[in-house]
């Protein structure tokens, strides 16, 4: 699974990049043969105000078929990651399972 991990007014550190790869390759695992790329994207709103202001967009990129995308915001980054990590496994099974059921 190729990563392409990137920060929006946030420093993505060593930690964060392996807390990233992490959660998303064992959420999507499953899936594997049928990615292409993960885009993953990570913002702070709000600066150093905090808040409910950190984002993680995840982008997969399937063979043969249309992107999922997933946004997630929570006042702390590692949270957001996990909680979008979670969202794109299901968002990415039922795409799948869409195009299965088209074929049978």
């Amino acid at each position: 699974m190729e990563f392409d991990i990137h920060g929006v007014n946030i420093h993505v550190t060593e930690a964060i990049d392996d807390h990233v790869r992490s959660r998303v390759s064992h959420a999507l695992n499953q899936y594997d043969r049928h990615i292409g790329q993960v885009r993953v994207v990570l913002k702070d709103q709000n600066g150093p105000r905090g808040g409910v202001d950190k984002g993680c967009d995840i982008e997969v990129r399937l063979l043969h078929l249309e992107p999922v995308l997933v946004k997630q915001e929570h006042a702390d980054l590692y949270l957001a990651i996990s909680s979008a990590a979670d969202r794109v496994k299901v968002a990415v099974g039922r795409r799948l399972d869409k195009v299965k059921d088209k074929r049978d």
